[in-house]
């Protein structure tokens, strides 16, 4: 989630539970994690106060080229195990390519 909000800063909610896949409740439970651990701020939109935006916290900005070089490194190891066949398969299920 928190490589969501460096990749989409300013997103809604909403945004962000699309961009990982989660729903509401769930994409709502991390960022309630990551705010409490002083990661990311939730701020009321300019044009609409109704609305919240996820933004990273001073804490996350300081760390963030260190934290997307371990989220490569982990995600690179990960991807690496596939072959190119399989990695397709799960980028884009049957029927999508």
């Amino acid at each position: 989630m928190l490589m969501a909000v460096i990749e989409l800063e300013g997103s809604q909610p909403s945004q962000l539970a699309k961009k990982t896949f989660t729903d509401r409740s769930t994409t709502t439970g991390f960022v309630d994690r990551l705010e409490r651990d002083g990661w990311v701020e939730r701020r009321s939109d300019s044009e609409d106060r109704r609305t919240l935006r996820i933004y990273l916290s001073a804490k996350a900005k300081k760390y963030k080229n260190e934290l997307v070089a371990i989220f490569n490194e982990i995600n690179g190891s990960f991807i690496d195990r596939f072959t190119d066949g399989e990695w397709r398969q799960l980028q884009y299920p049957a029927g999508e390519v």
